[in-house]
């Protein structure tokens, strides 16, 4: 599909949070105000133009180990995505 936009596209992104409402907060300042929708206690969604990132905190710590999540950014490198980011204190993840 050389040349083309056609392909694979993402209808959903979840991402396992420790804090639903921290979570919220965080992802809302860095999609420029987006208020989401709480769908669960445990669930709130962000409309990203057709795709749905979807903050998740697990019902119980056994599930919390159970799932692993990462996050892309299109940068250069870690700091360049921190020093990118409109929300202060982000951070690479380390396992």
């Amino acid at each position: 599909m050389r040349g083309s936009r056609r392909g694979v596209r993402l209808f959903r992104v979840i991402l396992p949070v420790g804090d639903i409402d921290a979570a919220t907060t965080f992802w809302s300042a860095v999609l420029g105000g987006a208020e989401g929708e709480r769908v669960t206690a445990g669930r709130h969604y962000f409309d990203c133009g057709g795709m749905l990132l979807a903050c998740w905190d697990p019902p119980t710590r056994a599930t919390r180990g159970a799932t692993g999540s990462a996050s892309w950014w299109p940068a250069p490198s870690t700091a360049a995505a921190r020093s990118t980011s409109p929300v202060g204190g982000a951070s690479a993840a380390r396992r």
